[in-house]
């Protein structure tokens, strides 16, 4: 049995490394050197990993960063890598890059065709042959719930007026949470048996929209009192599934979302979900086969335009009021649209659970995985 280091833990890492059933291989957390904690006044450090020399395993596994030394390594990433997030490329920059491209860097493991076009339209003039050799798509995996999502196709199946909706996000305003509850105001009016449920902290100052105090606590008021909406500011993972599972649709129109777990949560539970076409989630929702997208104004990278716009300028203020009104209306829109909303939801939810299966079972995941890591030790 082979050992892979990972040095730390989060829902993503697990999703496309140690949460995976990787034949002839086990993986085990080993401690590492922090650089960016004893350096804080060099952010050109905060991606940089050094693992300490003792630590038996044959290969790493790292989530958005790169490693020093000559032990063989592969490397995951959502959005943008190296992640230097507002750094300058300087020489730390093309550093990482130069590592990525090395000997010891066996993989390069981007989550979606968004994650790698970034990856190389980002660091132009930087990459050789062997970064496009190393550099190959690794979605993860989501489990299907087969009982739980059958239970609930045919509940959703049987009903003839009810209509629930669920969005999950911890950030809510950034995820689309204002036009969301426009658009539920007014779908009421048509469908006065539909439910909202929401799944969220509620807090503001997210780097999207910098929703401010005041604006979060309208928020909370309107989802604590307004009929038809249930507000959960948190709920085990367990409870989370349940509730998607009993909706016929899932929400997520957000404004910037590089990738889309939720999406994928609710689409194993065998429900629907309405996004927005930015970044990757085109990639997990195919309009009108698996879900519907809402075509938001996209600029460079598939990224909402109004990323373009400093944050906190009334550019983007004004980028994010239109933005709230296509969501709005297309939400709206998209209801009325359908003839049969709960029936439709059972078709649609079909599909989104053999996406699932296709491109994220786990055990396929993670064949391929650890061919991957068979590549990487052979050469």
């Amino acid at each position: 049995m082979k050992r892979v280091g990972i040095g730390s833990r989060n829902y993503t890492y697990r999703r496309v490394s140690y949460d995976l059933p990787v034949g002839g291989y086990e993986f085990r957390k080993v401690p590492y050197i922090p650089y960016r904690r004893f350096f804080p006044q060099r952010p050109g450090l905060s991606h940089r990993w050094s693992f300490l020399p003792f630590a038996r395993v044959d290969l790493f596994h790292l989530w958005n960063g790169f490693l020093t030394g000559s032990r063989k390594w592969v490397v995951g990433f959502e959005s943008q890598f190296p992640r230097y997030l507002g750094i300058p490329r300087d020489g730390a920059y093309h550093y990482a890059v130069e590592q990525a491209g090395a000997k010891g860097c066996g993989a390069i493991l981007p989550m979606s065709d968004y994650a790698r076009n970034l990856f190389v339209t980002m660091n132009q003039g930087l990459l050789s042959s062997e970064h496009e050799e190393k550099t190959t798509v690794f979605h993860g995996a989501v489990p299907v719930h087969e009982e739980r999502s059958r239970k609930g196709l045919e509940e959703k199946a049987a009903e003839t007026e009810a209509l629930q909706f669920c969005m999950v996000g911890h950030d809510f305003f950034r995820k689309g949470g204002v036009p969301v509850l426009r658009a539920f105001r007014r779908i009421r009016q048509t469908h006065p048996q539909a439910r909202l449920i929401v799944v969220s902290a509620v807090e503001g100052n997210d780097y999207v929209t910098g929703t401010d105090g005041e604006s979060v606590g309208r928020a909370k008021k309107e989802l604590s009192d307004s009929p038809g909406v249930t507000w959960h500011p948190r709920l085990p993972h367990a409870e989370v599934l349940q509730l998607l599972a009993a909706s016929h649709f899932a929400l997520l129109p957000t404004l910037d979302d590089t990738y889309g777990w939720s999406v994928l949560e609710a689409m194993s539970v065998g429900t629907p979900v309405i996004t927005t076409d930015v970044c990757a989630l085109p990639e997990l929702v195919k309009d009108g086969q698996n879900g519907f997208q809402i075509e938001l104004e996209k600029g460079e990278n598939r990224r909402w335009i109004g990323m373009g716009e400093p944050a906190g300028s009334q550019q983007r203020s004004e980028c994010l009021e239109a933005a709230y009104e296509i969501i709005e209306e297309a939400l709206c829109k998209l209801v009325a649209g359908l003839a049969n909303p709960q029936q439709q939801s059972c078709q649609l939810g079909e599909q989104a659970l053999a996406h699932v299966r296709h491109q994220h079972d786990p055990e396929s995941q993670g064949r391929k995985l650890a061919d991957v890591y068979d590549r990487v030790l052979a050469s």
